[in-house]
């Protein structure tokens, strides 16, 4: 689940704990330095795998950002059913491509593309990145360091950072983007840093947009999960469960993703994330942790607050119609409940105003002045993801999923 929540008992612990991962940080700061020599020699390596569904508008984007740092030769592209260029430009590009005649989803087009190659054999680390993901360009560099002087890393999961362009551009696209940015920021620096500081290592997810594994650690994952909507969670819990060793997330290894363009690509996107949530608890269930019980913690939370969240609405035009009654029936039904209405409503817009202050605080680290103009409307998104949530419960817990592709609209 990927919802932030302005109130958390969550967020303001594990804030606290990043807060002192940083202070940690800067005085044993991460170590990344690797030899000229070492350097070229892990390069060659890595193994870069894309899965691709009709991709032909973003893929070469992110291929070149990709071969500033690893050559396409050592590139791997699944085109998964696609009817476009997709494989075309991979080849042109000199990348190693398989195609599918059919969508079998996005694990399942990776599991292929492995065997095929047989990368597991041949490299030593896979690097996972979607066709729309665009590589920082420090990223394998910084990245290998880390598995070089960390050996327990059994994966590193990228910082997100959005590719929001034409910012002062007013338009539905740029609203989604501006709420991920805030978004994201909120549960990297609250939630995330915290959680995969190496002395906690509870993160329950490792996003697909760009993730890298040491193949050691891959041999004893399940990438496809029969059941499972999406591979982010799916992974992360076999790492806990197995004890395969941290999962790493530094701001110094990221990468820049594309947000959908439309309410329908998001709400989509949302429920994709839920969904397979929920079927991953499903799958692997519950076993005596730390990492279970802060996870229970966190979704109790949210789905709490999403609750709260959709009465509100509820709320304030039951109140107006009471006033109506009263106004025209001269039936005080408003002072009956007006109590618990007032204060109910109070609440909502406590919670709306810390939420914004929020946005005021992201706006003024990543100097974005346009997410104090869309933070205004972000409550949208509360709403959206509250119902999204609530609704996604009972789907992620009680049906399974083929993992077939959902092709989102491209800008």
């Amino acid at each position: 689940m990927k919802i932030g929540l302005p109130l958390s008992l969550n967020l303001f612990f594990w804030g606290c704990v990043s807060f002192m991962r940083v202070f940690w940080e800067k005085f044993r700061p991460p170590q990344y330095s690797l030899t000229q020599e070492q350097l070229s020699s892990l390069k060659r390596q890595v193994a870069v795998c894309i899965p691709a569904h009709n991709e032909e508008t973003v893929l070469e984007s992110a291929i070149a950002a990709i071969t500033t740092q690893i050559p396409g030769q050592q590139i791997y592209v699944v085109s998964d059913g696609s009817h476009d260029a997709t494989a075309a430009i991979a080849r042109r590009l000199n990348c190693s491509v398989l195609e599918l005649s059919s969508g079998r989803g996005k694990a399942r087009a990776l599991e292929q593309l492995i065997k095929k190659f047989s990368l597991l054999a041949k490299y030593r680390y896979i690097l996972f990145i979607d066709a729309d993901t665009e590589l920082e360009p420090y990223f394998v560099k910084h990245a290998l360091g880390l598995f070089t002087h960390e050996p327990e890393v059994a994966a590193i999961a990228a910082y997100a950072i959005p590719i929001w362009e034409n910012r002062r551009h007013i338009s539905l696209q740029n609203f989604i983007a501006a709420y991920r940015t805030k978004l994201y920021a909120i549960l990297q620096i609250f939630l995330m840093y915290g959680q995969t500081w190496k002395y906690c290592n509870i993160n329950a997810v490792i996003p697909g947009f760009a993730a890298m594994y040491p193949t050691r650690v891959l041999r004893k994952l399940d990438l496809v999960t029969p059941g499972i909507v999406i591979e982010d969670f799916n992974l992360a819990f076999q790492i806990h469960k197995k004890n395969l060793g941290w999962i790493a997330h530094f701001r110094a290894i990221a990468a820049r993703y594309h947000d959908p363009v439309n309410f329908t690509d998001y709400s989509a996107q949302v429920r994709r994330w839920n969904v397979g949530f929920y079927q991953t608890i499903r799958k692997w269930g519950v076993w005596p942790s730390l990492f279970w019980i802060f996870t229970l913690l966190f979704s109790l939370e949210v789905a709490l607050f999403s609750l709260v969240s959709l009465f509100a609405p509820l709320v304030f035009v039951t109140s107006i119609f009471f006033l109506i009654v009263q106004q025209f029936a001269g039936f005080n039904l408003f002072a009956m409940f007006s109590p618990y209405f007032i204060g109910y409503l109070e609440f909502i817009v406590s919670i709306v105003i810390l939420d914004y202050a929020l946005t005021v605080f992201i706006a003024v680290k990543n100097r974005a002045p346009m997410l104090l103009l869309w933070g205004i409307g972000f409550f949208l998104f509360n709403l959206i993801n509250s119902w999204v949530l609530l609704i996604s419960i009972p789907q992620g817990l009680l049906t399974r999923s083929t993992g077939r592709w959902v092709p989102a609209k491209r800008a």
